[in-house]
């Protein structure tokens, strides 16, 4: 049914290495940060996607990331957005490193 049609859709998407275009679309609501209601500076627009967009939009993330981790095409230390390492490891990792040089002086 339905999943199914997403996760073929998501797949021909991954294979050619496109984003359906449609996709991309979204509404901009501008959001008052506060001051004079007349002065364009003093909003923030945030665009609203489609909870679809979202979804497709997250299967394409971890396939992407998957295929990245199989294929051990991340930076060692990258960090951010990896599964099991967080802030705290590059931090701990930044602290070994200084503390290594340091024993070396």
């Amino acid at each position: 049914g339905f999943v199914k049609a997403v996760a073929e859709t998501v797949s021909l998407s991954f294979e050619q290495g496109v984003f359906p275009q449609s996709l991309k679309l979204a509404r901009v609501i501008p959001i008052h940060k506060g001051g004079s209601k007349t002065e364009v500076s003093n909003y923030r627009p945030i665009s609203m996607l489609t909870s679809f967009s979202k979804i497709y939009e997250k299967l394409m993330h971890f396939r992407i990331t998957e295929f990245m981790e199989k294929n051990n095409s991340f930076y060692e230390m990258q960090y951010g957005f990896r599964a099991g390492r967080s802030c705290e490891h590059a931090l701990l990792n930044a602290q070994n490193t200084l503390l290594d040089s340091l024993n070396r002086i």
